[in-house]
């Protein structure tokens, strides 16, 4: 029962955090004068959640909410 608690807590923390860290960054984007402009590294590390090369000219990009979005480069 003890484990179970400690666990349970454990996790409570952690999404706690992960709270704290979507809301500042929320308040980030809103601090944004108008639309992105040019690329903003903060802001696209914020928004993915990893990218995966398939080869040169094909890619995937998978955001945090889990939409993921397939770029082709050929042609």
């Amino acid at each position: 029962m003890k484990s179970r608690l400690t666990e349970a807590e454990t996790e409570k923390q952690r999404r706690i955090l992960r709270k704290e860290k979507i809301l500042r960054f929320l308040d980030d984007l809103r601090a944004q004068d108008g639309l992105l402009q040019s690329f903003d590294e903060y802001t696209f590390r914020a928004m993915t959640e990893r990218m995966t090369v398939y080869s040169k000219r094909d890619i995937s990009v998978t955001f945090r909410d889990g939409n993921e979005v397939r770029v082709d480069l050929g042609a």
